[in-house]
């Protein structure tokens, strides 16, 4: 067993970091004293903390667990737990921890440091260590001890905070227990085989209906191959007649294009023959109508007049028309500056003038001013007499400066008046004040003096009233020396008595009854751990022969079982491994051949993969090509129908009226159509303009008609003239009207013109881009559709490669992995029989467990006679000892009863002093009180009078200061009156505004005078300016008439090469043959083309619907679901039947293992509750108890999950004991219980630590706790690791338990002047 040697302590709580103290720990006790505060409980926490690595509770995360810096004078304190212990194979090893606790500016930091777990090497002799690391320490400490850390904590080091934990609330007991019996991970393990088992069976019904799916899908694939064998024949007949009518098609459309070309080539020039004669037509009735116009304006001379002639006529005249333009702006420019002056020129003389007025206005004001001024003066001069001022005229400013000066000494001789009268009057009042206040003063010491002796006399007579009546009460009546004699003599009687009843007691002499009772019963219990270790020896020895016996039937189960396995799954081995024919490799060397084939699969695997990917990639970049062309094109369409849309918009928004874009040209050709029209129809009516001028200046001049030349009368004359006259009348109108219509026309065009680019763009792409587009996506879907095809066959292949990889992966996870299993369970169960079997040949014994039942059922009637009898002498010597007890309570209540009345005697002596005193004192308290009332009376008269007096001089010299400062304030309201009405009349003449006003009246006349010189000049200007008007409209008038003559000729140059085009068009239209028979011909071939095109659709069309039916079959026939569905069944069923094998094996281990589970929880517990039934008995005095013991009911909630609790039985009821129990039954329960929790799972650790076990016990359970514990050691005497350690601050309870049989000496905790705790061996005393 495990057993703890020695331990060292360092800087832990009240421990000096300097420690050297050893506590060494014998066998079997170990007993630590103390008084509360030494420092006991802290040997319990290193020993837990460094068996477990955890902190005891509420140490502020290991900073109250470490000596406080501030204690040590340090900044930093470092500590260490230093345990030596030897394992259940007597393996001595070494724990060291350190830590170190360091004083921060306003906090403490708890670090740990090192930490080691060390040995002894048994070849080497040397130290090792095993580990550094704290979870790795944490984790071996408990194993090399031999028992859990369950049970470290909660039953070996058990902290005093946490002993109780046996009845704690229910969720906290739970999992103590479920710690120490580690059900958690056998519940978890139950779990899951119960979640496998579920889903197995789940995937059972999954496996059923994909196999039934599967079955659905390979009848469907039949259906879809004969669909296709049908079709592919279709296909072939179909194909034939389509290529007969094709090159029927063919040969037709070569036919139609030779003619179609020929009737292009007509049409083209019949158009151009078209457009030739109208520009023609239009060209000569243009140049005839000019002609006409010009010729009437100006003359046939002009006419004639070549181009050339006319340009260098215009040329000559531009120079002249340039200088009359920049002769026109220079003087337009003049005349505007000279308006911009004369507009100045009358601001200036309006803002000159409206300064005069402001200036005049200012001068009369400072009139009304200066007279108001005198007023005010001498009205205050004579109110106040201060001066003397002229009687009549104007006062001077010298005059106003000296008021000022008086007003100003008036004010100051009326504030000094007020002032020396406030002094005065202040004065006064604090003498008579100082008068009113000294018979205050001595009129109040009277008063306080009368009121302090009554508040005497009150409380003086209230304490009189109280000492009477506690003299008169019950408490404090006479007390008689009879009486005290009495009292005495009935103490001496019971005392007496108290001596009698303890000789009699010690006469018993029940104390070494007892002692020889408990020796027996300790050698029985000797007798009896020996038997019960023979019993499980020979228990250990039935069990290998029954071990044996199970060991060997194993072996033949498993070896029938891998036959099994072996021959169910032979076939697909020899596949697996391809060894068919060879045979299949032995079961120990099956694994290996496994993992290579797997290999060989997964490169297989690996290869197809990558084309896969490779495939996949193509395919990918082939549709992102395609998707870019289906982007582009319907990028382009969309930008077509836009520019449509923007056409059709402009179109709409010009003419008001929806119109389709191929309207464009027609439009744009009208418009300028249009255009020239309208410029044509103006430049007649200006040139009209002209030649009216001129006909009119004829006639006048020569009195004949310019046109034809006839000579006029007078009366002709005026005639001719008035129509002229009316007719350049109607001129302007006409050309306005041209002018509008030139107007929209030209707006509409320009529209059109900006819509021009729209329309090119929108051409080029429905013809052009497009098309191409449409082109290349065809291109790019008839590849997308050959790289979809490779990448479904490269697909095919890699899934088949995984499924067939899969396959391998669960025939080498289900079988292959259970036949090597199962090898090498069975190589360990043959080895498992050969062991016992040599064992059980080695062995032999003539006794049987029964024979030792039978000893031990002896030894325990014995046992229980022996206990009857120690019974029934603890149950007298409890009635001496309460009969002593009784006695004893008796003597100490006559002893309090005497004192009692001596004390009452006394007391009744003192209240009768006090009360006299008191009434002598109250007596003369009255006499002065008299005394101080008769000197009151003349202070209070005097007092009064005082007071009178000086509220009349009070109300007298607040008269005469109201007076004063009445005159005051008057005096400064008249000054400040004075200084308003002095400052605009002071501003006034120190300002030069009078100047001002001169300057104003001569500004005013210079400004009047300018102004009239700038109008002259402007009207002179403006005549100037209307004379270079009228040269400029002459020069104007004749460059029209040079430009519109060199239009003309231009116009007849145009018309005669339009009429020899003309010519030559006509002649080409001759030559290309008869329009319309070649029509004919070219509608008779169309109609035959269009019938076989259509015999040759309607064949397409079926070839199309069967071609379509086909890839429908085909693409189902290549889906996943149809892919290799005859495998897919095949492999779907035998998955089916192995899942419900796996779920069949899965539920007979769970029920195995729960069946285990059970029954080892029922065994433990009925140990348990055994154990704690004995001790309860023995340890337990009071009759209210049977028993206790701990009950664990299901929980219904989880598998095989309990809710323990700890109850009481009393009479055959139960009842549970939290809740219900005293402080001292709580203690004694939670501490049988762990007595029983070591006894059942320490059987590898003798380590039992009680820290504090006698709280809350009273003496009698304290003794039977001791007697319980000397038994316990006297019954594991044969056990020589057995180690108990006791702490505790009762001496007594250490001396009853640790007697010399079992220990020689005992440690001994105090504290030094450091506050230190120190530790010390004393021998242990009888």
């Amino acid at each position: 067993m495990c057993t703890i040697d020695k331990m060292l302590i360092k800087g832990i709580r009240s421990f000096n970091p300097d420690n050297q103290h050893v506590i060494e720990f014998y066998k079997p006790l170990t007993l630590i004293v103390g008084q509360n505060g030494a420092g006991k409980t802290t040997i319990i926490e290193c020993l837990k903390q460094a068996c477990t690595g955890d902190l005891p509770p509420n140490t502020r995360s290991g900073q109250s667990f470490i000596h406080d810096p501030k204690i040590a004078g340090e900044n930093e304190v470092k500590a260490q737990i230093k345990l030596r212990f030897k394992t259940a194979t007597g393996q001595p090893v070494v724990i060291i921890r350190a830590f170190q606790l360091t004083q921060k500016k306003t906090s403490l930091q708890f670090k740990a440091l090192d930490q080691t777990l060390q040995t002894i090497n048994r070849d080497t002799n040397r130290k090792e260590a095993l580990s550094y690391r704290c979870a790795d320490m944490d984790r071996i400490v408990p194993s090399l001890m031999g028992v859990s850390k369950a049970i470290l904590e909660n039953v070996i080091f058990v902290h005093q905070e946490e002993s109780n934990w046996p009845l704690a609330e229910g969720q906290t007991l739970k999992k103590k227990f479920d710690d120490i019996f580690a059900a958690t991970k056998y519940t978890k393990a139950l779990e899951q085989l119960r979640k496998l088992r579920t889903e197995k069976m789940a995937e059972v019904k999954e496996f059923k209906l994909r196999l039934e799916h599967l079955r659905t899908h390979k009848d469907n694939a039949a259906r879809l191959r004969r669909d296709v064998e049908e079709g592919e024949a279709q296909e072939r007949k179909l194909l034939d007649n389509i290529r007969a009518l094709d090159e029927q098609i063919n040969q037709l459309q070569q036919v139609l294009d030779g003619i179609n070309t020929q009737l292009t080539r007509i049409a083209d020039c019949s158009e151009e023959q078209r457009i030739i004669e109208t520009r023609l037509e239009v060209t000569a009735r243009t140049n005839a109508e000019t002609r006409a116009r010009l010729a009437a304006a100006y003359g046939e001379d002009d006419l004639g007049a070549s181009v050339e002639e006319l340009e260098g006529f215009a040329h000559q005249l531009e120079p002249t028309i340039r200088d009359s333009s920049n002769k026109l702006r220079t003087r337009e420019m003049d005349l505007q500056g000279a308006r911009m002056n004369v507009e100045a020129e009358r601001e200036q003389y309006e803002r000159a003038m409206q300064k005069l007025s402001r200036l005049t206005a200012g001068a009369e004001a400072h009139m009304r001013n200066v007279a108001d001024r005198d007023r005010f003066i001498r009205e205050l001069a004579m109110r106040n007499g201060l001066m003397q001022l002229p009687a009549n005229g104007p006062l001077t400013p010298g005059n106003a400066s000296g008021m000022k000066r008086a007003m100003q000494d008036f004010e100051s001789k009326l504030t000094q008046e007020l002032q020396q009268l406030k002094a005065a009057n202040a004065s006064k009042d604090d003498e008579m004040g100082r008068q009113v206040d000294g018979v205050t003063t001595q009129l109040a010491g009277a008063r306080e003096g009368v009121r302090a002796k009554q508040d005497f006399i009150r409380t003086s007579e209230s304490t009189i009233s109280r000492l009477q009546a506690e003299i008169s009460s019950g408490g404090q009546r006479a007390v008689s020396r009879a009486m005290l004699e009495e009292v005495k003599e009935r103490e001496r009687q019971a005392e007496a008595q108290v001596s009698a009843r303890q000789t009699a007691l010690e006469k018993a002499g029940l104390d070494k009854e007892l002692q020889r009772l408990s020796n027996e019963l300790s050698q029985l219990q000797g007798k009896t751990s020996a038997l019960r270790q023979e019993r499980e020896r020979l228990a250990v020895e039935a069990d290998k022969g029954t071990r044996l016996r199970m060991r060997r039937q194993d072996v033949i189960a498993k070896e029938a079982e891998l036959d099994e396995l072996i021959q169910s799954h032979r076939s697909r081995l020899e596949s697996f491994l391809k060894s068919r024919g060879r045979g299949l490799p032995q079961p120990q060397e099956l694994k290996a051949a496994a993992e290579v084939a797997l290999q060989q699969l997964k490169q297989d695997l690996d290869s197809k993969a990558a084309a896969l990917r490779a495939a996949q990639s193509k395919h990918s970049g082939t549709e992102a090509l395609l998707k870019s062309a289906r982007s582009q094109l319907q990028a382009a369409s969309d930008e077509c129908r836009g520019l449509q849309q923007k056409i059709q918009q402009g179109l709409a928004h010009l003419y008001k009226q929806k119109l389709e874009d191929s309207a464009f040209v027609d439009r744009m050709a009208k418009e300028e159509r249009q255009h020239k029209d309208t410029s044509t129809k103006a430049a007649r009516v200006t040139a009209l303009s002209v030649n009216i001028v001129h006909f009119k200046k004829t006639a006048v001049e020569h009195h004949k008609c310019q046109i034809c030349n006839r000579p006029l009368n007078q009366q002709e004359l005026q005639n001719f003239l008035q129509y002229q006259e009316d007719q350049f009348k109607e001129l302007p109108a006409m050309t306005a009207q041209f002018d509008r219509e030139l107007a929209e026309v030209g707006a509409r065009l320009q529209a059109l013109h900006e819509l021009q680019p729209t329309s090119v763009r929108c051409q080029a792409l429905s013809q052009k881009d497009i098309p191409q587009l449409r082109q290349r996506l065809q291109e790019l879907q008839t590849t997308a559709e050959h790289d979809a095809g490779a990448l479904e066959t490269a697909s095919a292949d890699s899934a088949e490669a995984q499924h067939t990889y899969q396959e391998a992966q669960k025939l080498h996870a289900e079988v292959v992995w259970r036949i090597d299993r199962l090898a090498a369970e069975l190589a360990d169960a043959q080895g498992d029989v050969a062991q016992l079997s040599a064992q059980a040949r080695s062995s032999g014994s003539p006794r049987t467990v029964g024979d030792v039942d039978a000893d031990m059922e002896a030894l325990e009637n014995q046992r229980t006679g022996l206990e009857r009898e120690k019974d029934t002498a603890m149950r007298k010597l409890e009635r001496l000892r309460n009969e002593v007890n009784s006695a004893t309570h008796e003597w100490h209540q006559v002893r309090e009863e005497a004192m009692r009345k001596v004390a009452a005697a006394e007391r009744r002596a003192q209240l009768d002093a006090q009360v006299k005193d008191l009434e002598t004192q109250c007596a003369a308290a009255v006499c002065q009180i008299e005394e101080l009332r008769r000197q009151m009376q003349p202070l209070e008269a005097e007092r009064a009078q005082r007071v009178k007096e000086r509220g009349e001089q009070r109300a007298s010299a607040r008269a005469r200061e109201t007076e004063a400062e009445g005159r005051l304030r008057e005096a400064n309201a008249a000054a400040s009156e004075l200084r308003a009405k002095l400052r605009p009349v002071e501003e006034y003449t120190s300002s030069d505004k009078e100047e001002q006003l001169r300057r104003a009246g001569t500004g005013m006349d210079a400004s009047k005078q300018r102004l009239e010189a700038n109008d002259e000049r402007v009207k002179a200007i403006t005549k100037e300016i209307e004379r270079l008007q009228a040269d400029v409209k002459n020069h104007d008038d004749l460059k029209r008439q040079l430009e519109e003559c060199m239009a003309y000729q231009k116009n007849v140059i145009l018309e005669k090469e339009l009429q020899a085009r003309h010519a030559k068009v006509t002649a080409d239209i001759g030559s290309l043959g008869d329009h319309e028979k070649i029509q004919e011909e070219y509608g008779q071939l169309e109609i035959k083309r269009k019938k076989l095109c259509r015999d040759q659709d309607m064949a397409r069309g079926s070839l199309g619907t069967v071609r379509e039916g086909m890839k429908r079959a085909k693409e189902n026939l290549s889906a996943k679901e149809y892919r290799d569905i005859d495998n897919k069944h095949r492999k779907q069923l035998i998955e089916l039947k192995t899942t419900e094998m796996a779920a069949s094996d899965l539920d007979k281990y769970h029920k195995a293992l729960e069946k285990a589970l059970l029954a080892f929880h029922t065994s433990k517990m009925a140990d348990i509750n055994k154990i704690v039934k004995e001790l309860w008995q023995k340890t337990y005095r009071n009759q209210d108890i049977d028993y206790i013991q701990i009950v664990a009911d299901a929980d219904h909630g989880a598998a095989r999950s309990y809710n323990y609790r700890v109850v009481m039985v009393a009479g055959g009821a139960e009842l549970d004991m939290r809740g219900r129990c005293s402080a001292g039954q709580k203690v004694l329960a939670c501490l049988v219980i762990r007595l029983a929790l070591a006894e059942t799972f320490c059987l590898n650790c003798g380590i039992l630590a009680l820290d504090e076990p006698t709280t809350n016990l009273d003496e009698a359970n304290s003794a039977s706790l001791a007697d319980a514990l000397r038994q316990i050691m006297a019954q594991r005497a044969a056990q020589a690791n057995f180690q108990l350690v006791i702490i505790t601050h009762d001496e007594r309870f250490a001396h009853m338990i640790g007697t010399r049989e079992h220990t020689e000496f005992m440690w001994r905790i105090t504290k030094d002047q450091d506050q230190h705790s120190h530790i010390a061996q004393e021998p242990l005393l009888e």
